[in-house]
């Protein structure tokens, strides 16, 4: 039977650090930090002031820092059982190790923490084909990662102590080729399960407990269509239901069935990209609709959905692409991420942009 086999070691190192600086909270400092949000003349985004006086008491002049050593050996396999029959799977082992400390430049303390972590993951799936454009597949997969934000990089010594959280997914899907070739496009459904979220204890709300659950279940559309010679079309489009299963906060307050911050429930996008005849250049555009989304777990704070625009032209050079794009095309305002916990503060999605790149071939 026809085999493909991979296997292969990984070894990476994070070196990261992060100066924190928040308000003493006295009237001057929060009028000399205070910028105007919504300001669109240069130098309004982000102008804080470094005098260490406005940051004065413990906790509000910091420095976080974190080394991230880690290693990891890989495995993936893809048997063909017939010629219509395949299987395929995957193993990864990682070895991690954190290291965090933090100095307040305020008191000169310095706190430090070390914690290993060796989560395994795999993926087990199978493909038929049906004929030689269309094949069904399906797929179960299992992951890790750090409780509470996610990333080991802002790991707090006391979430380190807990065990990860553990995902799985069960993924079936469909992938054609149709119209010669005109139309690819594949449709895919998945249901996803997350444990070890950070709740609160059910017998005694003030302590943190690594017990609780969300879940999501979506279906996912993208297709690519050759209109013409010169014009193609493509797009996806993204439909998710998510929750959390389990979660208690402060007060014995639950939050079953809310939807975790951040996750939109419809996702849309569609370009267009046309070769321009006679011509070495390219021109097309796309538009982006995200549904809305919630800033707090209580999802009583909303954002609100928001759709952009982008444009662009590509000259095709002897050896390389030659790329202009604009970015927000309508210099459209919106917010698309929060910090969930941080006072429902959000994110401002970047202003009407322009880039230039060039792409060379070797």
């Amino acid at each position: 039977m026809k085999n493909r086999f991979v296997a292969g070691l990984e070894y990476t190192k994070t070196d990261f650090s992060s100066n924190r600086d928040f308000s003493n909270r006295s009237a001057a400092a929060d009028n000399a930090l205070t910028v105007g949000e919504f300001a669109t003349f240069p130098g309004s985004y982000g102008t804080f002031t470094a005098n260490p006086a406005l940051y004065v008491g413990a906790g509000n002049r910091t420095i976080f820092g974190a080394r991230i050593p880690t290693s990891a050996l890989f495995l993936e396999d893809a048997l063909s059982i017939s010629h219509r029959w395949t299987v395929v799977g995957g193993l990864r082992q990682d070895d991690v190790k954190l290291e965090r400390q933090s100095v307040d430049l305020n008191t000169r303390a310095l706190k430090s923490f070390t914690q290993k972590y060796r989560p395994t993951s795999g993926r087990l799936g199978v493909v038929f084909a049906i004929d030689p454009d269309t094949s069904v597949y399906a797929q179960y997969t299992n992951a890790s990662a750090p409780v509470g934000t996610g990333n080991l990089l802002l790991l707090s010594a006391a979430n380190s102590a807990f065990s990860l959280s553990t995902g799985k997914q069960l993924e079936v899907g469909i992938k054609q080729s149709a119209f010669g070739g005109r139309l690819d496009y594949t449709v895919a459904a998945y249901e996803i399960e997350l444990d070890n979220v950070l709740s609160r204890d059910f017998s005694n709300p003030t302590l943190t407990a690594n017990s609780g659950k969300q879940s999501a279940c979506g279906l996912e559309l993208a297709a690519a269509w050759k209109a013409t010679r010169d014009l193609t079309l493509s797009g996806n489009l993204a439909r998710v239901d998510a929750q959390f299963d389990q979660l208690i906060e402060a007060g014995n307050i639950s939050r079953a069935g809310d939807t975790p911050p951040n996750v939109p429930k419809t996702v849309a996008n569609l370009w267009a990209d046309y070769k321009i005849p006679g011509w070495p250049v390219r021109v097309g555009g796309g538009v982006n609709r995200t549904g809305h989304s919630y800033a707090n777990n209580a999802n009583t704070v909303r954002m609100n959905g928001y759709t952009t625009a982008s444009a662009h032209a590509t000259w095709t050079l002897p050896k390389g692409d030659l790329t202009f794009r604009v970015r927000n095309l309508t210099d459209k305002l919106y917010a698309y991420w929060s910090g969930a916990n941080s006072n429902n503060q959000v994110m401002i999605g970047a202003p009407r942009s322009f880039e230039v790149a060039y792409r060379a071939a070797f």
